[in-house]
């Protein structure tokens, strides 16, 4: 599989609470009614060992019963059946994610043509018999392949085939080139399709999304530009009641800056870590207690100021802007904190008047009010 001891210690320390990782039905299932989980059961123990919680990808298909990178008969849906459930028999009782495919309305991951009939027919059948045997997991589906025009409409006729009804949560790889905060109108445009078909509470999972350390001049500003990116992707998620936020990858899968797709890892793959690791590592820290309250409104949209709040009602402000650098004077009850910025320099502050002044920038910056 690759994954070592040392990665799920960097994802521990970073403060990542899931991973999520394939659980290939070939490689698990190389003779018909064999099951060797061998190579998984190491990972599953380093994941206890750091209380990080499975997000499992029941995939792909098995030429032991089909023909292509796919499952379209009833032999094959019942043999990739009794797989899920083997594997939901010995890693159960995990709180686990079971996820059933991986971007099937990809004609990478689905040939030799997606067909959301026979993926609706897989979930539908497989579903149920995870939950019988894992109720302590959540059944999710079906890693939809970005959020476009063809891709919701490939999600609502699996809806109207019936998957609502037997899963728990709607994941969606909301991959894009433009801005995080874009993704704001994506989720809405989901959950109303959710509402649509079904009036079950739903949520929808960020399963899989990132951005690149793209190649500038200074390689700082590529480092740079991404832990933006990866900041704000977070902070947007947690606004939007994203319950799993799962970040594109831990590690660059390769060593050519010149090929965006090897790029997207939080840490060069000699294990150094990039600017975006620390500022997810210090975003992890800051606000491992506390949730987004509430947004607040100085009438400029392109700037974002989330009110945090903790069980012990001590608030928090984090705020940036998706345009130039500017100050934008808010009103706060006189009192002092720390200014904290996105990579962890912390600044004592105090104010009075009941106003504060706040430096907005491309990286998200934190205000802890004692």
């Amino acid at each position: 599989m690759g994954t070592t001891a040392q990665d799920i210690r960097i994802i521990n320390e970073a403060g990542f609470k899931w991973v999520r990782f394939d659980l290939s039905w070939s490689n698990i299932e190389s003779k018909k009614g064999i099951y060797n989980f061998d190579d998984y059961n190491e990972l599953n123990l380093l994941l206890k060992k750091y209380d990080i919680k499975p997000y499992y990808i029941l995939d792909y298909s098995n030429n032991l019963y089909e023909n292509d990178n796919s499952v379209v008969t009833t032999e094959g849906r019942n043999a990739f059946k009794n797989f899920a459930k083997e594997a939901a028999q010995r890693y159960k009782g995990q709180g686990a994610v079971w996820e059933i495919w991986n971007e099937p309305d990809s004609e990478k991951f689905w040939s030799p043509q997606p067909s959301f009939k026979d993926y609706s027919r897989l979930v539908n059948e497989v579903a149920p018999a995870i939950k019988l045997i894992d109720s302590s997991g959540k059944v999710v589906a079906p890693a939809l392949n970005g959020i476009n025009a063809d891709s919701l409409e490939w999600l609502e006729e699996t809806f109207k085939n019936g998957i609502l009804k037997n899963i728990d949560m709607v994941s969606v790889h909301p991959y894009r080139k433009d801005v995080p905060e874009t993704v704001i109108n994506d989720y809405t445009r989901v959950r109303d399709l959710i509402k649509k078909y079904s009036s079950k509470n739903i949520q929808v999972v960020s399963g899989e999304w990132g951005y690149i350390t793209e190649k500038t001049f200074n390689r700082r500003d590529g480092e740079l530009k991404q832990a933006q990116y990866a900041t704000r992707m977070m902070l947007i998620n947690s606004w939007m009641k994203v319950p799993i936020s799962v970040w594109y990858g831990l590690k660059n899968d390769g060593q050519d800056i010149n090929v965006p797709g090897q790029n997207y890892g939080l840490i060069w793959p000699d294990n150094e870590p990039k600017i975006a690791y620390q500022s997810i590592s210090v975003l992890s820290q800051i606000t491992q207690e506390y949730h987004v309250e509430k947004k607040l409104e100085y009438g400029y949209p392109e700037d974002y100021i989330f009110q945090m709040n903790n069980s012990n009602h001590k608030k928090m402000l984090v705020f940036w802007t998706t345009e130039k650098e500017h100050y934008i004077t808010i009103s706060l009850s006189n009192g002092n904190g720390w200014l904290i910025s996105m990579l962890g320099e912390r600044k004592k502050v105090d104010w009075n008047q009941k106003q504060v002044v706040l430096r907005l920038t491309s990286s998200p910056s934190y205000l802890l009010i004692k």
